[in-house]
């Protein structure tokens, strides 16, 4: 593998992992009945990974709530 494609590969596993931390944070601020500014703001941070994940593997994971 070249350097680039670990690069890559490495950026992708970050962004999953980032992606599930936030999907975590927003179910448990959800369930802990949290300021609903705050909530949205998850989202948005929530919202702006799954679009760094598309523009980078050109594949839609799943369709965000608006």
């Amino acid at each position: 593998m070249s350097y680039y494609e670990d690069k890559f590969k490495k950026l992708n596993k970050e962004l999953q992992e980032l992606q599930r931390y936030l999907n975590e944070k927003i179910g448990h601020a959800k369930h802990d009945d949290a300021d609903p500014n705050y909530i949205r703001e998850l989202e948005a941070e929530s919202y702006a990974l799954h679009v760094i994940w598309v523009r980078t593997n050109e594949t839609i994971l799943y369709e965000p709530n608006n």
